[in-house]
């Protein structure tokens, strides 16, 4: 059995294993910080902690969206990290057999290096994704350049 979170962005349905996902709150005001990474959206608090926003969008090479209130942030972590990203929408627990999967390289020897396996579910494909890619973060990305004194 596998049992995973699902959610939306941009139309198409994603998953990854429910022990990777923390918490979903409703989306929020992020700390920017200048000059960073633009694979950074910013910095959420919670409840005290301060976690990385990344910009899933330009991961996935989908199109840009504005944020807006609608969406969720998903913070779930991998074995190195703790991340957040922005979702159009969350699904729910999805629990389906192993056998109801595919490799998603049989199917598109192209495929994104974030998505593991093509699941279908109540008639749905939903791309499964491997936490430790799609969660990745190179901490060299989250360093804010500091400001020059011409800047400041």
């Amino acid at each position: 059995m596998r049992i995973f979170f699902s959610f939306t962005i941009c139309g198409e349905t994603f998953g990854l294993p429910l022990s990777s996902i923390e918490t979903v709150v409703r989306s929020a005001q992020l700390l920017r910080l200048p000059k960073s990474s633009p694979e950074l959206l910013g910095l959420l608090d919670l409840r005290g902690v301060l976690i990385p926003i990344i910009n899933i969008h330009a991961r996935l090479n989908l199109p840009e969206q504005p944020i807006h209130a609608d969406q969720r942030i998903v913070v779930a972590h991998s074995e190195k990290c703790t991340v957040g990203f922005l979702a159009d929408s969350v699904e729910s627990v999805q629990i389906t057999e192993e056998a109801a999967s595919v490799a998603s390289d049989t199917i598109y020897p192209d495929m994104d290096q974030y998505v593991r396996d093509i699941v279908w579910h109540n008639g749905s494909k939903i791309l499964y994704c491997d936490p430790d890619k799609f969660l990745f973060v190179d901490p060299l990305d989250f360093t804010a350049t500091p400001l020059t004194s011409d800047e400041g």
